[in-house]
């Protein structure tokens, strides 16, 4: 599931930059704050995906 959400996370934005709705001169800038934001919703205390060891 976190596989299939990440290749949709890729899919989207990259259309969005496509579609001339983000500023593509901030591209770096933006996937990396998009990156580190689904990590976070992945590694939230409670997921099931959260290593605990």
């Amino acid at each position: 599931m976190i596989r299939i959400a990440a290749q949709a996370l890729v899919f989207g934005l990259s259309q969005m930059f496509v579609d001339d709705y983000l500023d593509a001169s901030r591209a770096d800038t933006l996937i990396n704050q998009v990156v580190d934001q689904f990590g976070l919703g992945v590694l939230t205390p409670g997921s099931d995906r959260r290593d605990v060891n």
